[in-house]
């Protein structure tokens, strides 16, 4: 016997036990509700065991989550008009609630269903960002082994205007509004591009926890792996779980490959960016000094990855200099960073031209270092010294607040 599809639990369950009140499930008398923390972004068309059994694993040890799901929060008996006023309750509770968790099977159906790319992208421009990030769409791939054939192709094709719904009139209105706010193309994009981060987190995850029972922790495969889940996290501003894969990729890499390897180089940079982000200028001049060291073993002094751990570790010297704080002198203070950054700027040059960003900002640098030297006080451009990571981006616009329905404990 096939199991029942969350369509059908509606239709023989939910809508039988509300049919006496006309009601939405949630208000039936002595159902236990409480304000949502989480919202469940899910296809109506996949086994309803499918969604209470990702729940049951993301929640496990957590008997006090409380999750809204559309099948019991909405009025299951009314008609299609009343879609309206449900599309701008569902809005409301993704911004409000911590996070959306999508339900992710091995076709892919969630990124084929209107409602459920409405929902992931609301939650991936959460704040007002349109920058490819997550936001606070969180995707449950329990049901996946790995990002498997038919996931991979919906994925990379996906296209609100040929997204179904179960009513015509929800697709058509829930289109028009796209149409009128982002457009289709920006709407797509945008979903493309963090779904991409969001869906490859959770399989990263698990891939590292095969490795390491398989491989051992101390693999250079599993730290392979660890790289890219550190680099993911980088883009959804999870710093400090992405400084701890870091730092445990690089002792991985440096006991296995030593310290004169292309991907302990690349590891060490990427910390000394990461720390610099933070705020962290004394290990960040440590780990650039390293870098810059390993890349100059493995690439040449006259390498443009040798001459960018050169600018970062002046850079963060200069930073340290302009704050009195100690450590700028270990470095051998401005003096060393306008060498660093003499040196940097020959590189670029030559790589480069005069008219390169590097180039640009190197010499910018140089500048204020050198004025800085002779005492003079200048503002600093804090973009300018930002790590690459960083650098660029939009600004988030204000968040709408709402106020959004309880609904069932998990």
């Amino acid at each position: 016997m096939e199991p029942c599809t969350t369509e059908e639990v509606v239709e023989r369950v939910i809508k039988a036990d509300t049919a006496a009140q006309c009601c939405a499930y949630v208000d039936l008398p002595g159902v236990a509700t409480a304000p949502p923390q989480h919202f469940v972004s899910h296809a109506w068309s996949r086994p309803f065991k499918e969604l209470v059994q990702c729940l049951k694993w993301r929640f496990s040890g957590r008997e006090d989550a409380v999750v809204w799901l559309d099948i019991f929060a909405f009025n299951q008996h009314v008609d299609t008009d009343v879609m309206a006023e449900n599309l701008a309750t569902l809005e409301a509770t993704v911004r409000e609630t911590v996070s959306t968790l999508a339900i992710l099977d091995g076709s892919g159906t969630c990124f084929t269903r209107i409602w459920c790319l409405l929902e992931q992208f609301t939650a991936v421009t959460a704040g007002g960002l349109l920058d490819g990030s997550t936001g606070k769409l969180e995707i449950l791939a329990y049901l996946l082994d790995s990002l498997g054939g038919a996931v991979s192709k919906v994925l990379s094709s996906i296209d609100v205007r040929a997204a179904g719904a179960r009513y015509a009139a929800d697709r058509d209105r829930i289109l028009g509004q796209i149409s009128d706010t982002y457009g289709a193309e920006k709407f797509n994009a945008t979903l493309r591009t963090g779904l991409a981060v969001a869906v490859a987190e959770p399989l990263y995850s698990k891939a590292i926890a095969v490795y390491r029972r398989s491989l051992g922790a101390d693999h250079p495969r599993t730290a392979r792996v660890q790289f890219a889940l550190a680099e993911l996290c980088i883009a959804k501003r999870h710093f400090e779980k992405a400084e701890g894969l870091l730092r445990a990729t690089l002792t991985v890499r440096r006991t296995k490959l030593g310290d004169y390897h292309p991907d302990t180089s690349r590891t060490l940079m990427r910390l000394a960016q990461l720390l610099h982000h933070l705020g962290d200028h004394t290990a960040a001049a440590d780990a650039y000094a390293a870098a810059r060291e390993s890349f100059c073993e493995t690439l040449g002094p006259d390498h443009r990855r040798t001459a960018a751990a050169a600018e970062g570790l002046a850079t963060v010297i200069y930073l340290m200099a302009n704050d009195h704080a100690p450590g700028s002198e270990t470095h051998g203070g401005l003096s060393r960073a306008a060498d660093l950054l003499l040196y940097a700027l020959e590189v670029y040059r030559k790589r480069f031209g005069d008219g390169h960003p590097a180039t640009a900002r190197t010499h910018e640098l140089l500048d204020r270092c050198l004025l800085r030297r002779l005492g003079v006080e200048i503002p600093d451009a804090a973009e300018g010294l930002a790590p690459p990571m960083v650098r660029g981006g939009s600004p988030p616009a204000p968040a709408a607040h709402f106020s959004s329905r309880s609904t069932l404990r998990a």
